[in-house]
């Protein structure tokens, strides 16, 4: 079964919480049945990310591993290991953001620069010719950012 990214973007639209409900057994969400899908498009888990990782409890190593099983596509698993590592390390790797960019994955982005020391963000090497669409960017997407507080 295809998932259809309009589809969840439309009922995240209407409910944004409702990645977070369980099913009646009380364990999966809706996040959970997209990612043991063999057909969900990684665009999808992406759109169900940027909700469910609202949620203070979901922000763990241990959360984001929850969600990958056997069924999980290779992309979508890629991303949740590194979105795993990345709140289980002191600070984020130049491969998680590389791949986060990759898959342009905006608030993946945002959140391992904001996991980031300041210092270090000073490192990131952005040629200056686009440099300004990288703030412009930045400064768009910082309208979330729950791991800030």
């Amino acid at each position: 079964v295809n998932i259809s990214l309009e589809v969840v973007s439309a009922l995240l639209n209407i409910g944004p919480d409702v990645v977070c409900y369980e099913d009646n057994w009380g364990s999966k969400t809706p996040i959970h049945l997209a990612c043991a899908n063999a057909n969900t498009a990684l665009e999808v888990v992406q759109v169900l990310l940027d909700s469910w990782l609202k949620a203070k409890e979901n922000q763990s190593s241990h959360s984001v591993s929850s969600l990958i099983n056997e069924d999980t596509p290779e992309d979508v698993k890629t991303l949740l290991c590194y979105l795993s590592s990345l709140f289980g390390n002191a600070d984020p790797t130049d491969d998680i953001i590389t791949c986060f960019t990759d898959i342009n994955w905006q608030e993946g982005v945002l959140l391992a620069i904001n996991m980031m020391d300041p210092a270090v963000i000073k490192t990131l090497e952005v040629p200056t010719n686009d440099m300004a669409d990288f703030l412009s960017w930045l400064e768009n997407a910082a309208v979330w950012q729950p791991w800030r507080q």
